[in-house]
């Protein structure tokens, strides 16, 4: 485990707080957690996990629709675009 992984562990062992706790240094924490049986730590971390999925997939979703949204037009816009060539034609 990384140091800062270790300061965090004893600081909720000698103090029962965690700070500054987020997604990208949760699961080292949750890991160290589990290993040494410490469930109260391993729930707090697991909660900052979920949360953290749950906005990436949100974002995810959110991009999606972004992405979505823009194919559509862009393929309206294809649409008009041969049928404005299909009367130039003709």
């Amino acid at each position: 485990m990384d140091e800062n992984t270790l300061c965090r562990l004893l600081l909720y062992i000698y103090t029962d707080t965690v700070e500054d706790l987020q997604v990208e240094n949760a699961l080292d924490l949750f890991k160290a957690a589990a290993d040494y049986q410490l469930f109260d730590l391993k729930d707090k971390c697991s909660d900052i996990l979920s949360l953290g999925k749950k906005y990436q997939e949100e974002k995810l979703e959110e991009a999606a629709g972004d992405f979505d949204c823009g194919l559509d037009k862009k393929i309206k816009v294809n649409e008009d675009s041969k049928q404005i060539a299909e009367c130039n034609l003709f």
